[in-house]
C-alpha cells in the first residue's frame, strides 16, 4: 500500500509557510500563486519471499520451523514486512495544482506527482536528449530518421508507425 501526501508547502517567493489542511492558491504574506511543496510517499507492504525457510527445518519441525529459525538465526532475520518512506521537493508548483492534490483522492495524487516528476525531468534534459514517443525513454539523439521523429531505437520507431496504419 503506498500513501502520497504533501508534508511541507512553502510560498516560491517569500518562504511563508501554509499548513496543508488550511491552503490557501495564493500565499497569504505576499499573494505569490506558486509553492515548493515536500512530497512524502510512505509504502508498506508484506514480501513472502523475505521469509526463507529452510526446507529441512520445515520437514522436521512443520509449523514450528519459522520459529524456530528465528531463534536459531536471531531477532529480524525473517521479516517479511517492509516500511519506507521518500521524500521529494518541487517547486513552481501553482496553487490550483496544489489544492487539487490536497482535495483529489489517492490515485489522482500518484497521476499528479508522475506528472510533476515527468516535469522536473524534462526541463533538465539537455539539447541533445529527447523523450521517445512510444516508450517515453530518455535517449541521446542522433542523426538518423528515428531519432528525428523522437523514436529511442528503430523498434519503437516501426511498432509506432505500424500501430498508426493499422488504427486508420
Amino acid at each position: 500500500m503506498t500513501r502520497i501526501e504533501l508534508e511541507s508547502i512553502a510560498c516560491q517567493s517569500c518562504g511563508a509557510a501554509q499548513d496543508p489542511g488550511r491552503f490557501r492558491k495564493a500565499c497569504p504574506d505576499c499573494g505569490f500563486g506558486r509553492f515548493r511543496v515536500r512530497v512524502a510517499r510512505h509504502t508498506r507492504g508484506f514480501d513472502p519471499s523475505a521469509m526463507e525457510i529452510r526446507l529441512e527445518w520445515l520437514l522436521w519441525f512443520g509449523e514450528l520451523a519459522p520459529l524456530i529459525q528465528a531463534a536459531v538465526d536471531g531477532p529480524g532475520t525473517m521479516v517479511p514486512f517492509h516500511s519506507w518512506t521518500s521524500k521529494d521537493d518541487l517547486e513552481h508548483v501553482s496553487g490550483e495544482e496544489v489544492a487539487r492534490f490536497l482535495t483529489h483522492p489517492e490515485t489522482d495524487r500518484r497521476n499528479l506527482y508522475r506528472r510533476w516528476m515527468r516535469e522536473r525531468v524534462e526541463a533538465g534534459l539537455r539539447d541533445n536528449q529527447k523523450i521517445c514517443n512510444r516508450c517515453e525513454l530518455i535517449f541521446v539523439a542522433h542523426a538518423n530518421t528515428w531519432h528525428r521523429e523522437a523514436y529511442c531505437s528503430r523498434k519503437c520507431f516501426e511498432l509506432d508507425t505500424q500501430s498508426q496504419r493499422v488504427g486508420r
